[in-house]
């Protein structure tokens, strides 16, 4: 007798085999992102106590318990507004070609293109000149202390266009893709029912999630980026809860979420950043500080012996002015109460080995401030070498971080100001042919390096041969070199001269120099016609023949 075939289980339909997959592949990158949260959640413990967001921690908590020294905490918040102050400002990136664009376009098609850019920029700019945008980026640099920061660029409305949001790294899942790159991004969180539906317009809600009575209910919510190499655009999914479809599903042009890592290991989708490197120290800091306390404490109240019986510390009041019944206060047999004195050498030990890993915190940081008032002064060479060990330090991290943080932030700006209608082109950053071009002090600060040998080089030339021996000495004329190095400076291309107004100026001022020329011939031709004035003493001075 022939077996009855077991039934073929149903399959999902379309959408649900979606919805599954997408939250399969989150589930696995928030797995991955549990090994990194002991790591995160000491370093935020000891340095960054206030950056743990509410939902997942508890509103108003004390977070300081465990902390007995405020250095790492000081220094993280002066290493996040000096790396603010250094990596942006009013005008912190410059939109100009490409290099591919410079070797292939036509110097007048080049020109044009360097205007047109110049011209966009100041729209693009114009929209991070809010507070939101100043604060969103101090908060991502507080978290890029501790390796990995998360800066939004959303789509708002008429009134702000642009909407910037930093994301706290305890939200956020990354994942690797090809070329070590980021390849998804995932966010979670707690939300509110009714600002789901102020901000998920058109969503398909699973029922009663609008309930009267649910409204103001938190409930985790999911979105879910992830890269479509195929397109190149950024696949957008959103859902709740006990959903079995996609709330909201889109597209992104361009990546929406900046996430820049101050170091980077190979095969880590995480950073690590300097207030890791300062752990051990800080630790070190916070339990020295502690022990020391505890032994200031016993040395200013005292460690007390007393004999059983006639004294019971547990019922006599400890307070000026008090009457304790004791059995005797001397005698043979010694006191009923007696104070046992420590030694301070063991304070003062531990205030060398807390000055010593302090120093170390705050050179980690970046935190190269001037002594406090007291200390010896320092000499004008030591804080020049502190500030040129600053520069010097970003320089491991200072690629990577232009590179994670100006081109989505820029360009999703681009995209959103160009669907709004304020830009009519549309403008692709792939650094090849167009790219953003930072310019911010520390990159100035880089790029001068750099360009230190050619200044250095055209003083040289002029000091010995004058300034008209430029053009023998340097390739397609002085002007180029010094309009390049303007650009590089971050000068607006609009304040300086195209090709062709040099050559108009520079025929202008050889007509004038030609005027010149012939005015001085005439002055001189009627100077030799005229008569000679008479020589001191009466007599004709001789005229050279």
């Amino acid at each position: 007798m022939a077996r009855t075939p077991k039934p073929t289980p149903k399959a999902d339909p379309p959408e649900e085999a979606a919805f599954k997959a997408v939250r399969t592949r989150a589930e696995a990158a928030w797995t991955e992102r549990m090994a990194w949260q002991r790591l995160y959640d000491e370093a935020y413990a000891y340095a960054v106590p206030f950056r743990r967001p509410p939902t997942y921690f508890g509103q108003a908590q004390p977070r300081t318990d465990r902390l007995f020294d405020n250095t790492a905490v000081e220094s993280v918040f002066r290493f996040a507004g000096q790396l603010q102050q250094d990596l942006f400002g009013a005008n912190w990136f410059t939109l100009k070609p490409g290099p591919l664009a410079e070797a292939l376009l036509s110097p007048n098609d080049l020109q044009a293109m360097k205007l047109e850019l110049a011209r966009i920029q100041p729209i693009v700019q114009a929209v991070m000149l809010t507070g939101e945008f100043e604060s969103s980026v101090h908060e991502m640099c507080t978290d890029l202390a501790i390796g990995t920061g998360y800066l939004a660029t959303f789509e708002g409305k008429r009134s702000l266009p642009v909407r910037f949001q930093s994301i706290p790294n305890d939200e956020m899942a990354l994942e690797l893709g090809p070329y070590n790159a980021i390849g998804a991004i995932h966010w979670r969180t707690m939300e509110t029912r009714q600002n789901l539906i102020d901000t998920w317009r058109n969503a398909a809600f699973p029922e009663d999630f609008s309930a009267e009575n649910k409204r103001y209910e938190r409930i985790c919510t999911h979105q879910t980026w992830m890269l479509d190499h195929a397109t190149d655009r950024w696949e957008y999914r959103g859902w709740v809860d006990g959903s079995k479809r996609f709330a909201v599903q889109g597209a992104f042009n361009v990546k929406p979420i900046a996430t820049p890592r101050y170091w980077r290991v190979p095969g880590e989708a995480y950073g690590r950043g300097p207030a890791l490197l300062a752990l051990p120290a800080t630790k070190t800091v916070n339990k020295a500080k502690e022990l020391m306390l505890r032994a200031a404490a016993i040395a200013m109240l005292g460690i007390w012996a007393y004999r059983p019986g006639g004294f019971n510390p547990d019922t006599v009041r400890l307070a000026p002015g008090s009457f304790w019944p004791m059995g005797t206060t001397g005698g043979i047999m010694g006191p009923d109460v007696s104070r046992l004195d420590t030694k301070a050498d063991a304070v003062r030990l531990g205030e060398l080995i807390v000055n010593d890993e302090r120093q170390s915190i705050r050179s980690a940081l970046n935190d190269e401030r001037l002594p406090e008032q007291g200390a010896t002064p320092i000499s004008a060479t030591e804080i020049m070498a502190r500030m040129r060990r600053t520069r010097q330090n970003y320089v491991g991290a200072y690629g990577r971080l232009v590179n994670e943080i100006a081109p989505p932030v820029v360009g999703r700006v681009i995209d959103i100001m160009h669907r709004a209608g304020d830009l009519k082109l549309r403008i692709g950053l792939d650094q090849l042919w167009t790219m953003v071009s930072v310019v911010s002090p520390i990159a100035i600060a880089m790029r001068m390096e750099r360009l230190s040998a050619i200044i250095d080089f055209i003083q040289l030339v002029v000091s010995i041969r004058g300034p008209q021996a430029l053009g023998l000495f340097l390739k397609n004329d002085a002007e180029n070199v010094l309009t390049e190095i303007g650009e590089e400076m971050g000068v607006d291309v609009r304040h300086m001269t195209t090709p062709q107004e040099r050559q108009l100026i520079k025929a202008q001022l050889a007509e004038a120099a030609k005027a010149m020329m012939a005015m001085q011939a005439q002055e001189a031709a009627a100077g030799q016609g005229a008569p000679q004035r008479p020589a001191a003493g009466g007599r004709p001075a001789l005229r050279a023949v």
